[in-house]
């Protein structure tokens, strides 16, 4: 056990109330598709950085998610095709 436990709540606080305040506050300056890629992409960057940076090795399940996230990021850019022409 740690004897002295202020790292460990700077380091929550820092990443959780100030990263997620931001993000909550950038919603209402950026557009809902800027927001929805960054939101996306992070954890396909998160699993990029640890099989550069640390050795890390993919499996069968990050793959499938990589190629879903990209999946998703094609979909919201296709033209909605169900929308009567005016």
């Amino acid at each position: 056990m740690p004897a002295d436990w202020t790292p460990l709540i700077l380091l929550s606080l820092g990443s959780q109330v100030i990263g997620q305040g931001l993000l909550v506050y950038s919603m209402g300056h950026l557009s809902p598709l800027v927001v929805g890629l960054g939101l996306l992409l992070q954890p396909a960057m998160a699993a990029v950085i640890g099989w550069l940076v640390y050795g890390e090795r993919l499996g069968l399940a990050d793959g499938i998610g990589a190629v879903l996230i990209c999946a998703a990021l094609v979909l919201i850019r296709l033209p909605a095709r169900n929308q009567v022409p005016a």
